[in-house]
């Protein structure tokens, strides 16, 4: 997903732009309902060494966020499910309690990626954008 945002600060490699929360939510059928048009700092990848004040445009890696969204959304259900339906013919206490551990897990190992691989998962600075034409990148 790409999106155009102006640098706030900048430092060690990182950037924090201001995005327009409606460029990001356009799509989306909800934006009507959430307040869609505030804007929101991003902290960046600052690759392209993007001063204060540049216009940017800044792109998530697609295959990333939808890795995180699986182990968020969907693998805490599946595991809980697998393995109540694995121990239920044991015990109905243990069923419930490995149920519990199964839906838990993946938020902890979630936590632990995010901690671990913190700058791998920021979006990154892709163009540096011209004031004057605002399509055309820059340098």
């Amino acid at each position: 997903m790409k999106q155009k945002g102006i640098v706030k600060e900048t430092g060690d490699g990182i950037a924090i732009v201001s995005v327009l929360k409606e460029d990001a939510c356009s799509s989306c059928s909800g934006r009507k309902f959430c307040g869609a048009a505030q804007r929101v700092d991003v902290k960046v990848k600052n690759s392209l060494d993007a001063e204060i004040g540049d216009t940017v445009e800044i792109e998530t890696a697609s295959e990333k966020a939808i890795g995180f969204a699986a182990l968020v959304f969907l693998a805490p259900v599946v595991l809980a499910v697998a393995l109540y339906l694995a121990f239920l013919t044991v015990d109905q206490t243990l069923a419930s309690l490995t149920a519990f551990f199964g839906f838990i897990i993946p938020f902890i190992i979630a936590y632990l990626l995010d901690k671990k691989k913190k700058d791998n998962v920021l979006p990154e600075i892709t163009a540096l954008i011209c004031p004057e034409t605002e399509t055309q990148p820059c340098k």
